[in-house]
C-alpha cells in the first residue's frame, strides 16, 4: 500500500533518483546515436546483472533457477548477434546513404 514520504529528505532522494534515470536514459539513447546499436547493444545487457545485484542487495529477491535461465537466453542471443554482425560485415549507414 502507498504510504506518503515520511520527510523532506525523501523527497529529495526521490529527485535524485529521477535526475539519475534521466540522465542515464539520456546517456543510452546518445550512445545509440554515435555508435551502431550493435555495438552499444550488448554493454546495456549488463544491465540485467546490475537488476539481479541490486535486486539481492537491496530488496532481498533472490533469483530463481527459471528466472536466470531466462536471463541467460536473452543475453546469449543478444551477443550472439552482435558477433554474428562483426563477421558478417553489415554496412554502416553512411554506406547506404546515396551520395548528393
Amino acid at each position: 500500500a502507498w504510504t506518503p514520504l515520511g520527510s523532506w529528505q525523501d523527497g529529495f532522494f526521490v529527485a535524485c533518483l529521477g535526475v539519475a534515470a534521466l540522465g542515464a536514459a539520456v546517456c543510452v539513447n546518445r550512445s545509440l546515436a554515435i555508435a551502431p546499436a550493435s555495438a552499444v547493444v550488448p554493454y546495456q545487457y549488463t544491465m540485467i546483472i546490475w537488476a539481479i545485484v541490486f535486486g539481492y542487495l537491496v530488496f532481498g529477491d533472490v533469483p530463481t533457477i527459471p528466472m536466470l535461465v531466462g536471463a541467460g537466453i536473452i543475453t546469449a542471443a543478444g551477443l550472439f548477434i552482435f558477433f554474428r554482425e562483426r563477421t558478417v560485415g553489415v554496412p554502416q549507414q553512411e554506406e547506404l546513404a546515396p551520395e548528393r
